[in-house]
């Protein structure tokens, strides 16, 4: 199978770019962040350029787009409206559109920010009605319903809070919460993290599995795919201090109103991944498994 990736400088994109190369040919592609892989060939392909998509996309003739290439700083996307919709709605429409003409499917990697977080208990399902509140949520929705009315049998994967080691090249450049948290509680740092948020941190990894198992088995449509386990942020600190050994007494409990961010976030946006688990033949994993993998790949 031939396998397209944009954004595969990224997490998401990085860890599928390397798994998918293990049985299928893939073209990983970037654009500001330059990537060298040696698993497999690397292009650059800016996904705002409506002509840059049709020659890359329309040259590799992939069997599937994993478009995991977004504006995902949700708060920079509630203050940027402009550069929020070009990245993750107008992007998107270039992929869907030059992967149609070349005969392509695309999987486009969405967010658990799709839903409000009012469900008593989260655990969305795919089929629960989305309610965005963030500009963030409500780009990504548009993305969804932009890549399903390209065509019905593209696919979506929904995730959370996704956490692992980004290529060596360019770790210095971009955190996620875990490699984050882990340099402040390094650094013997007090740090304040919510009990009001919970989400399903998904471990790059595993979600990279579920991506490739999406195209491999010619899946289409909405397939939550964050971690198996449902937790506050501050729960997930705490798992993550015990996992690389730091201490865990630095972590102060606070609450989302005091934050003041500019974009508001869903209390509970957890989501329910059993459809993806029964249709794809995998595990969604805990955050503590999870973290020990990640912790695993740092040694």
């Amino acid at each position: 199978m031939k396998i397209l990736i944009t954004g595969a400088s990224g997490l998401a994109g990085s860890y599928a770019a390397r798994l998918a190369s293990k049985k299928h040919q893939v073209l990983a592609c970037y654009n500001r962040n330059p990537i060298d892989f040696d698993f497999c060939e690397c292009a650059k392909l800016d996904v705002e350029n409506e002509g840059e998509c049709a020659q890359v996309i329309g040259n590799f003739s992939p069997d599937w787009a994993i478009h995991s290439a977004a504006a995902t700083i949700v708060d920079k996307c509630e203050l940027e409206k402009e550069w929020a919709q070009k990245l993750n709605v107008d992007a998107t429409r270039n992929v869907c559109k030059a992967a149609k003409k070349a005969g392509s499917r695309v999987l486009m990697i969405s967010t658990d920010y799709v839903f409000d977080g009012r469900k008593k208990g989260g655990m969305y399902v795919e089929t629960d009605a989305t309610n965005p509140l963030s500009f963030y949520g409500k780009t990504k929705l548009e993305a969804e319903k932009t890549t399903l009315a390209s065509d019905a049998k593209n696919a979506i994967a929904r995730t959370s809070v996704i956490y692992g080691l980004l290529p060596a090249e360019l770790r210095q450049q971009r955190k996620n919460f875990v490699t984050w948290l882990v340099d402040e509680l390094m650094a013997g740092k007090k740090t304040k993290l919510v009990d009001d948020q919970i989400n399903c941190p998904a471990y790059a990894g595993n979600l990279a599995e579920a991506l490739v198992k999406i195209c491999e088995k010619n899946l289409g449509g909405i397939f939550h795919s964050s971690g198996g386990e449902r937790a506050s942020r501050l729960d997930f600190g705490k798992q993550i201090a015990k996992e690389f050994g730091l201490d865990g007494k630095l972590l102060e409990k606070g609450k989302t109103s005091e934050l003041k961010q500019p974009a508001p976030r869903p209390y509970d946006s957890s989501l329910n991944v059993k459809k993806l688990e029964q249709a794809a033949g995998i595990k969604m994993i805990t955050c503590g498994q999870g973290l020990a993998l990640m912790h695993n790949e740092k040694k």
